[in-house]
C-alpha cells in the first residue's frame, strides 16, 4: 500500500512563500495560499521559536486609498539546542 504524502501546513506554506518572494502580507497569504489568519500563524511560529522580521508598509486599498499593513519577512527557524551531558 502506498503512503500518502502529508500536505504542507499553513506555516510551511508561509515559510516557502517568504523564501521565494521575500515577504508576505495578509492579502498575499489569502490570495496565494488561502491563509486567512496570517497574524495567528506568525504568532504560532514565534511561539515555536521562529524569528520573524516585520515592517509596516503603505499600500492602496481597493478604492485607491493608502492603508498601512504589516509585511513579514526573513523567517528564521529556531536554533537547535544541544544538551551537554
Amino acid at each position: 500500500m502506498a503512503k500518502l504524502k502529508a500536505k504542507p501546513t499553513q506555516c510551511q506554506k508561509i515559510v516557502a512563500f517568504v523564501q521565494e518572494y521575500g515577504g508576505i502580507t495578509s492579502r498575499d497569504a489569502y490570495k496565494h495560499l488561502g491563509v486567512t489568519q496570517l497574524g495567528s500563524r506568525i504568532f504560532e511560529m514565534e511561539h515555536k521559536g521562529y524569528t520573524v522580521d516585520r515592517e509596516r508598509i503603505t499600500v492602496k486599498d481597493r478604492e485607491g486609498d493608502p492603508v498601512s499593513v504589516v509585511r513579514y519577512f526573513n523567517i528564521r527557524a529556531p536554533k537547535k539546542r544541544w544538551r551537554n551531558e
